[in-house]
């Protein structure tokens, strides 16, 4: 059986999919409704899928030859781009670019660490390795 909250976050992945990594559109009840292009409009469920599916996606050990956290556990680094963009978006985001995935990112709220030995990492102080349930916690 699939929970309500598994069966959200399969919808809301299916229409992200569908429009190749584009923002969700809203949804009230039976009736959908797409926002106008740039808007910001998202219902709580759509909003907390992103967090919890890249949560998902960093912690599996599937992915960790391109995805992964670092030692510290607050960050994460793409350190394979072309391996990820071949394997990881197909799988997770259809046909979305490695430029859109990473625009999502700073949508979100991921800041990227420009200098240093962690130079590339992405963070977000609600975003921990060891506390997923934190993830919905980003602010879009």
């Amino acid at each position: 059986m699939i929970s309500t909250s598994e069966s959200t976050v399969a919808m809301a992945l299916a229409e992200f999919t569908a429009t190749g990594g584009a923002s969700p559109s809203s949804t009230t009840n039976a009736t959908k409704i797409s926002p106008s292009k740039g808007s910001k409009h998202q219902t709580d469920d759509e909003k907390e899928l992103f967090p919890k599916l890249l949560h998902r996606i960093v912690s599996d050990p599937k992915t960790d030859d391109c995805i992964h956290w670092l030692p510290c556990g607050t960050r994460f680094i793409i350190s394979n781009k072309d391996k990820f963009s071949k394997t990881v978006l197909p799988e997770y985001y259809g046909n979305a670019k490695f430029t859109s995935f990473t625009r999502r990112l700073k949508r979100w709220s991921f800041s990227r660490i420009p200098s240093g030995p962690f130079m590339g990492a992405y963070y977000n102080v609600s975003f921990r390795r060891d506390e997923p349930d934190k993830a919905v916690m980003v602010c879009y």
